[in-house]
């Protein structure tokens, strides 16, 4: 998939399973450690902002010369003295490099590689430019390690190899929104029960209450039939209420 290869895309999915697995036992919530964890594409394309600071200056450390900007003469006469000093142990190319502009530090490099050679003009100029387009490709190379510089790559190839997983990572990376709408959902339950729990819960008080009311109806219910059992119906008086009424006459 966009260069990676089997083993790298491997390696960031069980590197993504590890972590959300490590993140569940700290969180306790699956979509938490979904949304903790780096996604397998950002393991496997590192974003640009991380990869700029590897990048090399190439105008600045190899700037690019040429027969009317470059005395090629003059500094094949150094290297050759630079050499015969590191033969004789009083220096090395290390502090070559290091005694040199920085726009001059590629020659140190060129002067290594074709120690114990015969130097020209020519091959300097060469040299120069090979330099240069090593540190290009060096660049082209950490650029290509994005997602964008891979999809750049990929779109110029055919679809049929890597298609297929492509869209495992991708179905992958769907699950954790899958994941959050069931998390969304099981909360929404649990509001849910917990309203149904306080509904049923006053159900039970306005129950209670009523049972309540009903038994002090029946109570005074009783109460009435058993005063009205004292009324003479010859004279419709209660006896009952008047034996009751002359306990509270002073």
């Amino acid at each position: 998939m966009f260069g990676r290869s089997f083993h790298e895309i491997g390696t960031a999915i069980s590197g993504r399973a590890r972590d959300i697995k490590r993140d569940l036992q700290t969180t306790h919530s699956l979509a938490a450690s979904f949304n903790g964890s780096d996604s397998v594409f950002k393991r496997l394309y590192p974003a640009k902002a991380s990869i700029k600071p590897l990048l090399i200056d190439v105008d600045t450390l190899y700037p690019k010369v040429d027969k009317d900007n470059f005395n090629a003469k003059y500094w094949l006469n150094q290297l050759s003295q630079a050499e015969k000093d590191i033969q004789n142990g009083t220096k090395t190319w290390q502090d070559v490099h290091n005694e040199l502009r920085t726009k001059y530090k590629w020659i140190a490099k060129y002067g290594q590689r074709t120690q114990g050679q015969i130097r020209t003009e020519e091959d300097m100029f060469k040299g120069n430019e090979q330099l240069r387009r090593e540190a290009l490709d060096q660049n082209e190379a950490l650029m290509a390690q994005t997602f964008s510089g891979k999809a750049k790559a990929f779109a110029s190839r055919s679809l049929a190899a890597a298609g297929n997983m492509f869209a495992f990572t991708a179905v992958m990376e769907g699950i954790q929104f899958a994941i959050q709408a069931v998390d969304s959902w099981v909360h929404a339950n649990e509001i849910a029960i917990q309203k149904a729990q306080e509904a049923k819960s006053r159900i039970a008080e306005i129950r209670s209450e009523y049972e309540s009311h009903q038994s002090a109806a029946e109570e005074l219910g009783a109460s009435y039939e058993k005063l009205s059992k004292g009324v003479d119906t010859s004279t419709n008086a209660n006896l009952s209420l008047s034996e009751i009424s002359l306990r509270f006459v002073p």
